[in-house]
């Protein structure tokens, strides 16, 4: 019997439409390195999705690479990052901002991924001391790595210590559409009320066969993003087969939908581990639930799915729907789970 997929969306593959979309756009000749029609309409989608005119789009191999090439063209290299102790950019991204920034990371406390904006506020505070890294940029992510959401009061008073103390802020939108599964498309339509410097748009955690979008929201940024774009080695030459594969996940908000589907899927696996006498240990907001199951059920579980112990110590797990998870995947998991003694 194959095993049932949950240790991460990234393992989930494409949609049809999104093959079928590189390969629409591969059967044609076009401009290298952007300069593409699909390039230059996804753009023109993106500005009238956000309603705002004074964005860049930049695409870029991953969501690593989105992140490090936003605040690493943001910051001068005294300058630091403030973000959370389980962000993605302190944990998962090998300090690659670190080496190819030279910023440093100052760690901010978080509950269930969402940093606590009282330990922002201290930390914001710059000391004007030459031997001291300087705080400059608040990066957050939406959904956290807990799979937990920010409301958007939660947002606004974030945004708002970051303008008290003159700090940039980023968001890492890796899952961003299951955020806006729950929040709505409109949402992204408040980020420039919220003052948001830059965010980066992820697609392959939801689709995507490969590239994720890094959108910038400062013109003054633009050319220095565009230069080293090519220095981090992201500048794809033929760009128009990701451009093309967006472009098809945005239609009709395609993308939503498919993030809509893998949320309802962890709001089923969630109900069904509670009905089981399992309870999560984070909110469920989106496509991921978070559960302690012990090592000798976790070893007969693993021999028929997937999955991922996110914390040794406690034996929590993390249990992740992507797009393509089926109703019958999650009756057949929680049908195993039941009979394990």
């Amino acid at each position: 019997m194959q095993k049932i997929h949950l240790a991460s969306d990234n393992w989930s593959g494409c949609p049809d439409f999104v093959l079928d979309a590189i390969c629409q756009s591969s059967q044609k000749f076009g401009a290298a390195y952007g300069k593409d029609s699909d390039s230059l309409t996804l753009e023109n989608t993106v500005k009238t999705i956000f309603q705002q005119n004074n964005l860049k789009i930049f695409l870029v191999g991953n969501g690593t690479a989105a992140n490090v090439l936003a605040l690493s063209s943001l910051l001068k290299p005294h300058q630091a990052v403030l973000c959370t102790e389980v962000s993605h950019l302190h944990v998962d991204e090998c300090g690659s901002l670190e080496r190819l920034g030279g910023n440093k990371l100052i760690l901010v406390h978080d509950k269930d991924g969402k940093m606590l904006p009282s330990h922002l506020e201290e930390l914001a505070k710059s000391s004007m001391d030459v031997h001291r890294v300087q705080p400059k940029l608040v990066s957050l992510t939406q959904p956290t790595e807990y799979g937990t959401l920010y409301s958007q009061e939660e947002l606004e008073a974030i945004s708002q210590i970051c303008q008290k103390h003159d700090l940039l802020l980023h968001i890492d939108g890796a899952r961003i559409a299951n955020a806006l599964a729950i929040l709505g498309s409109s949402w992204l339509q408040r980020l420039a009320y919220l003052k948001v410097s830059a965010l980066s748009f992820g697609f392959m955690k939801n689709g995507g066969a490969f590239g994720e979008m890094l959108i910038s929201f400062v013109p003054d940024s633009f050319e220095s993003l565009s230069y080293s774009q090519k220095q981090l080695l992201q500048l794809n030459s033929k760009q128009r087969l990701v451009s093309a594969q967006i472009l098809s996940l945005l239609h009709d908000n395609r993308y939503i939908r498919l993030a809509h589907h893998a949320n309802q899927m962890a709001t089923r696996l969630k109900d069904g581990l509670i009905s089981l006498g399992y309870i999560p240990t984070r909110p469920v907001d989106c496509n991921s639930v978070f559960v302690c199951i012990p090592p000798h059920i976790q070893a007969s579980l693993s021999k028929h799915s997937h999955f991922y112990e996110w914390n040794a110590k406690t034996h929590e797990v993390r249990l992740m729907c992507s797009w393509s998870t089926q109703s019958h995947e999650i009756e057949e998991f929680l049908k195993i789970l039941a009979q394990i003694p």
